[in-house]
């Protein structure tokens, strides 16, 4: 059955969304690479990634209803943030947003008996709860805590707490000094996390896995010295 023209409009309008999206988290993965956090800017590119497939869902979707897809500009996104938690903050925002989209495309595929375009958005709903649910619990683990340095790390999917990092086969066990942090192993040296068995490597205050955005600062002595 031939879509709706109402609802083939407003889901063009939300595969320029998804784009947009994707062009957003890319442009912040831009910004993570310019500040050598290279786990931020590799988890969002792949945000970026998986925005471009939900607009490739919608798109495919359309196609198979009859109707033509028509693709529209994508507006230039910000490029610049005053810190990781920033960026974490402005996902959040741009997820709540998309969340509203998704939101009025149901209510009106409700309104004109399209059917099997709320079949459709149903997966979304979801998936806007659990991304809106991922940059909540992101953000609130990148800002400031207990007086440790600036905290970044960065609570990902499948990410483990700090406290299961173990050193590397062959390297002194680093014994960690408080539960929002890591030990510092020297410059260049891998400690590798339980699950993935891929390395973190130190870069300046920070350690990142190179299988996930996990960002952890290297803490504060107990004197307050940092390393």
């Amino acid at each position: 059955m031939k879509l709706n023209p109402k609802v083939a409009a407003a889901l063009n309008n939300q595969i320029n969304a998804e784009l947009n999206a994707s062009y957003v988290y890319l442009s912040m993965a831009a910004w993570f690479d310019s500040h050598d956090l290279p786990g931020f800017a590799k988890w969002f590119r792949g945000h970026s990634t998986e925005e471009t497939e939900h607009g490739m869902r919608i798109y495919d979707f359309v196609v198979k209803r009859e109707e033509r897809v028509e693709l529209q500009g994508i507006a230039v996104p910000p490029v610049n943030y005053d810190s990781p938690k920033a960026v974490l903050e402005a996902a959040l925002a741009h997820e709540k947003m998309v969340t509203a989209q998704i939101n009025a495309l149901f209510e009106l595929a409700h309104e004109e008996k399209e059917y099997s375009t709320q079949n459709m958005l149903h997966w979304f709903l979801e998936e806007q709860i659990e991304e809106e649910d991922l940059f909540r619990s992101s953000g609130q683990g990148a800002g400031p805590r207990r007086g440790s340095p600036a905290l970044i790390r960065f609570r990902g999917r499948n990410a483990p707490p700090a406290n299961r990092l173990r050193a590397a086969p062959g390297a002194a066990p680093q014994p960690a000094r408080q539960p929002f942090g890591v030990s510092q192993p020297a410059e260049g040296a891998e400690v590798k996390r339980e699950g993935c068995g891929l390395p973190f490597l130190r870069h300046g205050r920070h350690l990142h896995c190179e299988c996930s955005p996990i960002v952890f600062p290297l803490i504060q002595h107990p004197s307050g010295r940092r390393p």
